[in-house]
């Protein structure tokens, strides 16, 4: 009799157990102790912006150079408001802060994920963490050396005979700063593949499939970042994209997830 009731009263003790400990303050600890150090990786992160805001700066002039270059050494650009000029210079000077605290931003934000991760998926994201910014490097100066000089070169001297070139300041930094952020992240699809090849979404046979409607994709793409009638320019650009294409569909085999073969002189 007495052990029926204690095992009869053995669920109510866990459940008054349980409840206990989601409203202990013991309970509440870890929660608090993770927005802490959530405050503290942020408080970090903003420090380290402010520090390459000052530093990108003091180097303002540097930093509009080396934005404005593709545009030509004879190129001014104008401005239609007194406070355009120093609007643009804290713009620029901003988001290379936010270049150069990158590396503590990326730290801050691994440092506060990686504990949550299995073994297995910290196998997999770490690698991949100085390939996309490797990749995506490559993409910007892709994009700042062939893509804008192709492309300005075009653009600025199309009906010039005609019509003088007066672009404002902030238009011509928005150009400069969108074609190469797009160019970085054109240049992350092998990360992307990667991704999805190891979650199961995609695979090496879809991507064989799907070559021809991608090229033509490709060389869309390529005709609209170099608006130039010339086919060799197109191609030129459309080169890389492809051979990232080609990348990714060894990329997915790679991650792919790998099968068990079953060997023959174990089946009955």
């Amino acid at each position: 009799m007495s052990d029926k009731d204690s095992t009869d009263s053995t669920p109510d003790n866990i459940k008054n157990q349980e409840e206990s400990n989601v409203t202990s303050p013991q309970a509440q600890m870890p929660l608090m102790r993770h927005l802490d150090e959530l405050r503290t990786r942020i408080i970090i992160s903003l420090v380290a912006v402010m520090l390459g805001f000052f530093v990108a700066f003091y180097f303002r002039e540097l930093i509009f150079k080396i934005v404005l270059r593709p545009y030509g050494p004879d190129f001014n650009p104008i401005v239609l408001d007194v406070t355009e000029r120093f609007f643009n210079y804290f713009k620029v000077s901003m988001a290379a802060g936010l270049v150069l605290a990158s590396p503590v931003i990326i730290g801050q934000i691994l440092g506060f994920i990686m504990p949550a991760l299995l073994p297995n998926e910290k196998r997999f994201v770490l690698p991949t963490i100085p390939v996309i910014v490797f990749l995506f490097a490559l993409g910007v100066l892709f994009g700042y050396f062939l893509v804008l000089q192709v492309a300005l070169g075009f653009l600025l001297n199309f009906g010039s005979d005609v019509i003088a070139n007066q672009i404002r300041l902030d238009r011509s930094i928005n150009f400069v700063t969108t074609t190469c952020l797009a160019c970085g992240l054109v240049f992350q699809l092998p990360v992307v593949v990667f991704l999805l090849s190891k979650v199961g979404l995609v695979n090496e046979d879809f991507l064989r499939r799907q070559r021809k409607i991608s090229i033509v994709v490709i060389m869309i793409l390529a005709a609209a970042l170099t608006p130039t009638p010339d086919p060799f320019t197109m191609l030129l650009v459309a080169t890389p994209m492809l051979l990232l294409y080609e990348i990714s569909v060894y990329v997915a085999r790679i991650a792919a997830p790998k099968t068990k073969q079953i060997d023959s002189d174990d089946v009955i």
